[in-house]
């Protein structure tokens, strides 16, 4: 895999704040210049991950501003939530550009494939902790956000996502997974579906021909399913 230049480390500083800021190589010691040897590269695979870092709003309060509608509570929330994910984050980043460049610096005609390859796989999963911590920092404030705020994050979603415009395609049946057992089944029996089998941890449904099994959590709430043309 090829890797990015020093927008990398532009594009995620911008994100991080002072966590990861450029020094000025003019007062660095020798041994930290290496780690600045970046350039110019074509886009790559792992540019989606720079762009949805840099559409996610820094600081807490950079997303309050932009959802005015937000109460006091809410507000309060998402500065807890910031606060919770932050050392981590920072963490996480330094440890990616670190493997970044690294690796850029190992690209060389007298470098063995297997040392490539190893510090590659450790670019790799160090972008994927970054990734999945602000999966989990955004889903943490999607959670504390009703249906009719949620249009604005779902957009930063997307993006973290690395996805496209929505197709039109049912999102039936994983659209049911996180709702209270209760409301879907009362759901599934307005649409036509035979309630058949009922335990307390899962509910088989069926209609015309197609079987929909249902796992129940702890907390009646479907965890699991499975639609059988």
């Amino acid at each position: 895999m090829s890797v990015i230049g020093v927008g990398v480390c532009l594009g995620l500083s911008l994100w991080v704040g002072d966590a990861v800021a450029l020094p000025d190589p003019e007062r660095m010691e020798p041994r930290h210049i290496t780690q600045l040897q970046l350039t110019d590269q074509p886009e790559t695979a792992i540019d989606w991950l720079l762009d949805a870092v840099e559409e996610q709003p820094k600081t807490a309060e950079s997303f309050i501003l932009a959802y005015p509608d937000l109460t006091a509570e809410q507000q309060l929330q998402i500065q807890e939530i910031y606060a919770r994910y932050d050392r981590d984050l920072q963490i996480a980043v330094d440890a990616y550009l670190q493997s970044v460049n690294l690796l850029t610096n190992l690209v060389s005609p007298e470098t063995a494939n297997e040392a490539i390859a190893y510090v590659r796989s450790e670019v790799l999963a160090n972008e994927q902790v970054v990734h999945d911590l602000l999966f989990q920092r955004t889903m943490a404030i999607r959670a504390i956000l009703p249906v009719e705020q949620r249009t604005p994050l779902n957009q930063l979603l997307r993006s973290l996502l690395n996805l496209g415009t929505p197709i039109e395609a049912s999102t039936f049946p994983f659209d049911l997974i996180g709702q209270p057992a209760a409301s879907v089944t009362d759901q599934l029996l307005e649409q036509g579906w035979n309630l058949s089998v009922q335990t307390p941890r899962t509910l088989f449904f069926d209609k015309e021909g197609q079987m929909l099994d249902l796992i129940i959590n702890g907390d009646r709430q479907v965890a699991e399913v499975q639609l059988t043309p």
